[in-house]
C-alpha cells in the first residue's frame, strides 16, 4: 500500500478559514491604530501654541482671543500632513483635520484642547484637557469644547470617564 503525502482539501479549507477569521479581527484594529497615529499630529502642533497661550495669560490675566493676539501664525499657516489648521479661540486650541488625503474618520473633524485653571489660584501651573475629558476636581476648564472627533480615536486621557 502506498502512502500519499500532502494535505487534504478539508485541511486546506480549515487553514483558509482560520486565516480569514484572524484577518477579520486584525484589519479593524489596524485601521483604528492608523487613525490614532494620524491624530497624534494634532498634539504635536498644539504643543507649539500652548506655551504662547500660557505666556499671554500670565502677562495679561486673561486668555487670548485668537491666533493674532497669541502671537502665532494664522490658523491656516499651522498645518501638517493630517492637520489643516490650528486656531486659538479664547484660549482654547482647536485643531481641525484636513478635508482630504486623510482617513475618512478624521476628515474635517475638530479636536479641542482647553486650558484648566486651579480654582482660587490663577498663578498655579496650567493643565490642559483634550477632547471630552472633564476637569479634575479643583480645576476649572476654560472655553468651549468643539471636539467632533470620535472618542475611540483619542488617547485615553482625552476621553470622558
Amino acid at each position: 500500500m502506498t502512502r500519499t503525502r500532502g494535505f487534504t482539501l478539508i485541511e486546506l479549507m480549515i487553514v483558509v478559514a482560520i486565516i480569514g477569521i484572524l484577518a477579520a479581527i486584525a484589519i479593524p484594529s489596524y485601521q483604528a491604530y492608523i487613525i490614532r497615529a494620524q491624530t497624534a499630529e494634532a498634539f504635536s502642533l498644539a504643543s507649539f501654541v500652548k506655551p504662547k497661550i500660557v505666556e499671554y495669560y500670565r502677562q495679561f490675566g486673561h486668555f487670548p482671543a485668537d491666533n493674532r493676539a497669541t502671537g502665532v501664525p494664522s490658523a491656516g499657516s499651522i498645518i501638517g500632513h493630517y492637520v489643516g489648521a490650528v486656531s486659538v479661540d479664547g484660549g482654547v486650541v482647536n485643531v481641525r483635520f484636513r478635508d482630504k488625503d486623510i482617513n475618512s474618520a478624521l476628515q474635517g473633524r475638530v479636536l479641542s484642547l482647553r486650558p484648566l485653571l486651579v480654582q482660587g489660584s490663577p498663578q498655579s501651573p496650567m493643565a490642559w484637557a483634550c477632547g471630552d475629558a472633564g476637569a479634575p476636581s479643583g480645576m476649572l476648564p476654560v472655553g468651549t469644547n468643539r471636539t467632533t472627533l470620535a472618542p475611540m480615536f483619542l488617547p485615553s486621557s482625552c476621553r470622558s470617564p
